[in-house]
């Protein structure tokens, strides 16, 4: 049967984060809603998983033969960032389109050129506490998998100059984030982790979520009859346990003033 498209000011929705901020458990809240049509990383690097056979097609009939594999897909979606959405958001039947945005995923040009310049876009901007999505990086490459795997009984032993070269370019994408939003008085709302979807049930998670979206100019969206969530990864309770040597990387990095500031950045709730 057909579905009329829904008619609304926002078309899609970008999470914008970075790795190991509770995404995939926001994405997971979010697909519960029959109406969202969740791409999760559409600009992933690599990754085409998530694409339907409609989808490709949809690409590879605008490509002009550009596209012949996988590797093609990617660097041609990769260049048109903005056909590629309203590509996607045909194929899937005009519902509201939720993806997730990283700093790796698209050059900065082309996100503002093609993505923040649109009236069509909403944003969440999601955050947790840096010194956590950064343990987590370090303990989900150290298994080689990033999710649907317990790695509380990981213990790894990160450097101090691993961290400085990671919390700069994380501090850096998301003041520049706030820059494009103030500026451009993109509709925004903004989610930490820790308070708002780690500490709270995943029904009142996804509740607050969608009446925030809904307020900046996204269709009222209902719950299916299932709300599916992400299980917490590392159960470790402090963050300094769950890694080997926390004491040494905390001296190491104290050690310097410029590093210890970034230290404390990263360690406060956003």
């Amino acid at each position: 049967m057909s579905r009329a498209p829904l008619t609304h000011k926002l078309k899609f929705v970008c999470i914008l984060a970075v790795p190991r901020t509770g995404s995939s458990h926001l994405c997971h809240l979010l697909h519960s809603c029959p109406d969202i049509h969740m791409k999760s990383e559409l600009f992933h690097p690599r990754g085409v998983h998530l694409f339907t056979e409609a989808d490709h097609a949809a690409l590879r009939a605008a490509s002009g033969g550009e596209i012949v594999d996988d590797a093609g897909l990617c660097r041609w979606r990769a260049a048109h960032p903005g056909r590629t959405l309203e590509l996607i958001s045909e194929a899937g039947g005009g519902k509201l389109l939720v993806f997730k945005l990283f700093g790796a995923h698209l050059q900065r040009e082309l996100v503002e050129s093609e993505i923040f310049s649109r009236e069509d876009v909403g944003y969440i901007v999601l955050r947790r506490r840096p010194i956590e999505s950064f343990i987590s990086g370090i303990k989900a490459r150290t298994v080689k998998l990033h999710v649907n795997v317990d790695t509380t009984a990981v213990k790894p032993a990160p450097d101090a100059e691993q961290f400085v070269k990671w919390a700069r370019y994380v501090r850096h994408w998301y003041e520049w984030i706030d820059e494009q939003i103030d500026e451009r008085g993109l509709p925004a709302i903004r989610i930490n982790y820790e308070t708002q979807l780690k500490s709270v049930a995943p029904e009142a998670a996804l509740t607050s979520t969608l009446a925030a979206l809904e307020a900046i100019g996204a269709p009222k969206l209902e719950p299916g009859r299932r709300i599916w969530s992400a299980t917490v990864q590392d159960r470790e309770v402090r963050y300094q346990d769950r890694i080997a040597n926390w004491a040494e990387f905390e001296a190491a990095l104290n050690a310097d003033r410029r590093q210890a500031k970034l230290l404390k950045w990263a360690q406060e709730v956003r």
